[in-house]
């Protein structure tokens, strides 16, 4: 264990992973256990969990250390304040395995359906930004702000989340970002129930306290002409698939193009 300033760290012993899933949480504890027990279940990816306490209740954090124990998380970092999503992300992302290529800031409140969601979100993936999940998909701007964001490392690293914007304008500060960089891409891939499925609002209403509404207007001003380059996607599957992984791929291949 390591202890700096008001962040207490608890880290297993580090395997080489393609991934860090970063998860903040605060409170909920039903549906944090569903969101950790169910992520275990993820295939065919190499990857770690990276929890982030922003100051829970008693239950929420006995909770967390007992699935620290039974590794269901590889790193718990238990925060005295609440950092909020930007600070409490940019803190997680310095406790991540050196070996990740990838962050993936994954909501506390989703529940896993298809195993092999994280594999599908990695063969989409281009350089920069993917999402699964999409704000405001009928207004001018569509966001990759939702609950389940793929972002390469480096890029991460190089700009972080913008702290001035505590909760989701964060993200959206970073997807102009990425927009304005040249040969990066920001695209996502709308709900998809059959791989994630998302409890809207279960991870609580802290952010009422700090989240200031912007006018549309100044939010378009971040893109600077550069809402066109962002993809609608579908998730693509691997090449490579057993008899059952098939008929799982050919059931949610229905399933999406019945619902649309």
């Amino acid at each position: 264990m390591q202890t700096k300033d008001s962040i207490k760290i608890f880290s297993h012993n580090k395997t080489k992973t393609l991934v860090s899933v970063i998860i903040l949480v605060y409170n909920s504890p039903i549906l944090t256990l569903q969101t950790l027990l169910t992520l275990k279940n993820t295939k065919n990816i190499k990857f770690e969990t990276v929890v982030l306490d922003n100051n829970s209740g008693f239950m929420t954090q006995c909770l967390l250390k007992i699935l620290y124990k039974l590794r269901f998380i590889d790193t718990l970092i238990k925060s005295n304040t609440n950092t909020y999503f930007a600070g409490g992300n940019n803190i997680a992302s310095k406790y991540c395995n050196n070996d990740s290529k990838y962050y993936l800031l994954l909501n506390s409140d989703i529940k896993i359906i298809n195993p092999n969601w994280l594999e599908y979100l990695i063969n989409s993936h281009e350089k920069g930004i993917t999402s699964i999940g999409v704000c405001d998909i009928d207004k001018i701007i569509a966001r990759c702000d939702r609950y389940c964001f793929l972002i390469d490392r480096d890029l991460y690293d190089k700009y972080n989340l913008d702290e001035n914007y505590k909760w989701w304008y964060g993200i959206t500060k970073l997807q102009t970002i990425i927009l304005n960089e040249p040969g990066y891409h920001v695209q996502g891939c709308i709900d998809d129930s059959s791989l994630i499925k998302h409890y809207w609002g279960g991870s609580g209403n802290a952010y009422k306290k700090v989240l200031k509404v912007l006018p549309e207007n100044e939010v378009e001003k971040w893109f600077n002409n550069t809402i066109n380059r962002f993809k609608l996607i579908k998730l693509k599957a691997s090449k490579t698939r057993t008899a059952v992984e098939r008929v799982i791929l050919l059931s949610d291949y229905l399933f999406i193009n019945i619902a649309a």
